[in-house]
């Protein structure tokens, strides 16, 4: 709250007279701090110099959070989008058109680009970002709601590449995708507890929640949170693609980010 002449005046006429200070002294006292923060602020603000900005500032801002809008991005308005997309259809569309064996190089070009873009910046990942951005990587599996054995429990995306044998891979990325629906007791957990069955070595596992607004779990620590905006704008940025029907369902998810 800012002081004002009056409320100084006012705390200074309650001030008892047997003190050694005087009702002047505190009030000149006062005004002279008064004095001396106006002058403060004053000098700060003078250093902050209007920028206009222009639109073609404006449009590079723009491309350099979500990637240069073309009708190949997902944010370009396409066709009527004539209903919402549930949580599963989307970790199952994502599924679809990463899988290297139905798209192939294009396929893996998508999945690397999806993977640096949840990875990158977290320096507890290096081992799985320097493996993407090598030419070592190669066999990739992505999984859609992977059962957990004795249980009815599904992981929604699993991503492991360079197998080890039938069973484990090198590498491993599981993730926790929630757009409106909560994590419940126990469940990433037990995620990470089969994590160590179907993936050599944890130094080379990444577990990921990923949600809309980047909320951690306080039961959960070693599970690190995501905002669905920060993966999707980056994705868009790397994606280098021009599927109109991977497209077309990238807008689906941006609108569930939307709603």
């Amino acid at each position: 709250m800012e002081a004002t002449r009056n409320d100084i005046l006012l705390i200074a006429n309650h001030v008892n007279q047997p003190f050694l200070f005087s009702r002047e002294a505190v009030q000149r006292t006062a005004f002279l701090l008064l004095e001396a923060h106006k002058k403060a602020a004053l000098r700060i603000c003078a250093t902050f110099k209007p920028q206009q900005i222009t639109k073609e500032g404006l449009k590079s801002c723009f491309y350099g959070f979500f990637g240069e809008l073309n009708q190949n991005h997902g944010l370009y308005p396409g066709y009527k989008l004539g209903f919402d997309a549930t949580e599963s259809q989307i970790t199952k569309g994502i599924k679809k058109f990463l899988d290297t064996a139905n798209y192939g190089t294009a396929g893996e070009a998508r999945l690397k680009a999806f993977l640096l873009a949840l990875l990158e910046g977290q320096e507890k990942y290096h081992s799985l970002i320097a493996s993407l951005k090598s030419e070592e990587a190669h066999s990739f599996a992505v999984q859609a709601e992977k059962p957990i054995p004795n249980s009815n429990r599904r992981i929604d995306i699993f991503v492991g590449w360079n197998p080890l044998n039938s069973k484990k891979f090198q590498y491993g990325v599981l993730i926790e995708a929630k757009f409106k629906h909560k994590v419940t007791t126990y469940q990433l957990s037990s995620y990470k507890k089969h994590a160590k069955t179907i993936i050599g070595n944890v130094e080379n596992t990444a577990l990921l929640l990923l949600t809309l607004d980047g909320t951690p779990s306080h039961r959960n620590k070693d599970w690190q949170p995501m905002q669905w905006l920060t993966l999707m704008s980056r994705w868009e940025r790397y994606l280098k693609d021009d599927d109109a029907d991977f497209t077309q369902f990238r807008r689906f998810i941006w609108k569930k980010l939307g709603n």
